[in-house]
């Protein structure tokens, strides 16, 4: 017994206390977790063994006794997420129940749940913290909403809904909810703080601040309130977190100058000024976001902000690696000019990181066919290759993305060399028949990769009898040719199977005649036998 206290000890163990030597258990309370014990110099002494106050909470929250629970919980300072690990399906089922309970303490109105949802991790605290004192094996049905790693999400998720019904109430709480969440909804909570202050609920502006402030730091609070887009927002923040007017002054400042009609545009008709309006509104927004190095929002912003702002776009696109979300961007547009800048800069970088065939992709995307054949012809794709040149011959001859029939050729002799080289004699007898259309150059091809039915169909499907013969001649004599190597092969295989044949068997006969004369010896006795 001592060596197991002993091995316990060297562990986190919430469960061991240590006591006075010769101290007697007088009497315990049936529905309390107190146990009275009687000290060797005669005085008594009332404590609580953490097991039967973890048994006391269990048996209070399958009560649906949340209130008594957390507030044993609290005197003792068990973790609050055992409100949610002793019965997660419960806990679900009652959640409106559950913060009602917990609102009831009348001198702290709301505390027991900030509490609960402060101190929320992914972790079945049943499993790991106090897992000496339960046994979650006999209750599999209980923990079958608990085996996500994402409790906590879960847990604030489902509280959300009850608590938005009460904001005055459960005010504390539900920004405690959206500041917990993973990733944090902080945004949303400074939301709630506006509107409630709007309605004119300067307690609980102050108090939710407050409350904030706790979980993270006024300069945090304070950009993330500028991430709302709401400058007055941003400005009673910093107003509030006491931030030095030095850093946020001229920054809003410069964000504010940046939506202004000025006397000529006040002037024009109503829809050019609200286009005006939300063009500009669209590059604060997008002011901001590179401000706080948002730049994926910073980036569709300004592609609202209207094709004056393209050239800014272009140089965020280049600095942080944009070019797919741009791409997708633009093309959702219908941008098509723009969508063409955009691929072109998106192929040159993955050109310049060696990547060829990712940067003919993005051209075929583009309905770039010219410029996708000329990527592709310095690679080994020769499908994407057949598709863009053929796409491009069929393009108006003063397109930029037209291919004339002599430079189709003579990418199609390169790309045959390539093809030819790596064995893709199929791909290649495309190439030479479908772009190069050289029915002769086919049929070679065809033969030269022994693909003999299709240089037998290329062959009938020539009209000319002088064409004919050759190839015919030719297609007959490679397979002889083939043939005969094959038969030399499969005659030199057999030789060699027959020599490792006839010298296999000597070698098992040899084996076979020491074993039978080692045998016999052991019989006779001139071989120790367990030697």
């Amino acid at each position: 017994m001592s060596s197991e206290l002993s091995r316990e000890s060297t562990d986190f163990n919430v469960g061991i206390r240590p006591v006075e030597n010769n101290a007697v258990i007088v009497t315990s309370s049936y529905s309390e977790s107190c146990v009275i014990l009687q000290m060797p110099r005669g005085n008594l002494e009332a404590i609580h063994p953490r097991p039967l106050i973890l048994a006391l909470v269990e048996h209070k929250v399958k009560e649906l006794d949340y209130l008594s629970a957390a507030q044993i919980m609290r005197e003792n300072r068990l973790n609050f997420n055992l409100l949610f690990d002793l019965a997660p399906s419960q806990f679900f089922a009652h959640i409106e129940k559950f913060c009602q309970s917990l609102s009831q303490c009348k001198t702290t109105v709301g505390d027991l749940l900030t509490l609960f949802i402060t101190d929320l991790c992914n972790d079945d605290l049943t499993l790991t913290m106090y897992s000496h004192f339960f046994d979650r094996r006999a209750q599999p049905k209980l923990r079958h909403l608990h085996e996500s790693k994402f409790k906590t999400n879960q847990v604030c998720d489902a509280m959300i809904a009850p608590l938005s019904k009460n904001v005055e109430t459960y005010g504390i709480p539900l920004l405690t909810c959206f500041a917990r969440k993973m990733p944090h909804q902080i945004d949303r909570a400074l939301m709630l703080l506006r509107e409630q202050k709007e309605m004119g609920n300067e307690t609980f502006w102050n108090a939710g601040l407050k409350h904030l402030q706790y979980l993270c730091s006024a300069v945090q609070l304070y950009k993330l309130a500028l991430g709302t887009y709401d400058l007055n927002l941003a400005k009673l923040l910093a107003e509030r977190t006491n931030i030095d007017p030095k850093e946020y002054a001229p920054v809003l400042s410069k964000f504010e100058q940046l939506i202004f009609l000025g006397p000529a545009d006040a002037a024009g008709d109503d829809k050019n000024s609200q286009e005006l309006s939300e063009h500009q509104l669209a590059y604060q927004k997008a002011q901001i976001d590179l401000y706080l190095e948002r730049w994926n929002e910073a980036l569709k912003h300004l592609v609202d902000s209207g094709l004056e702002r393209f050239n800014e776009a272009k140089d965020l696109i280049k600095l942080r690696d944009l070019h797919q979300l741009a791409f997708e961007i633009y093309d959702k547009r219908g941008w098509k000019e723009q969508l063409w800048i955009i691929a072109d800069m998106w192929a040159q970088h993955l050109i310049a990181n060696q990547r060829l065939a990712s940067a003919g992709h993005v051209h075929l995307r583009a309905r770039q066919w010219a410029s996708a054949a000329n990527v592709f012809v310095s690679t080994n794709q020769g499908a994407e290759w057949c598709e863009a040149v053929l796409a491009a011959r069929s393009e108006p001859a003063d397109s930029r993305q037209h291919i004339s029939d002599n430079e189709a050729k003579l990418q199609a002799i390169k790309m045959i060399t390539k093809l030819e080289s790596i064995k893709q004699f199929h791909l290649a007898l495309s190439v030479a028949r479908d772009v190069q259309r050289d029915d002769k150059n086919a049929v070679q091809i065809a033969v030269r990769g022994g693909l003999w039915k299709d240089a037998r169909v290329l062959i009938r499907s020539l009209t000319k009898i002088e064409d004919v013969l050759p190839l015919e001649l030719s297609l007959k004599n490679t397979i002889v040719k083939v043939t005969n190597e094959m038969l030399d092969l499969l005659e030199r295989r057999c030789q060699d199977f027959c020599s490792s044949l006839v010298r296999l068997k000597s070698i098992r006969e040899k084996h076979c005649e020491k074993a039978h004369v080692e045998k016999i010896a052991i019989l006779r006795g001139d071989i120790d036998s367990n030697g």
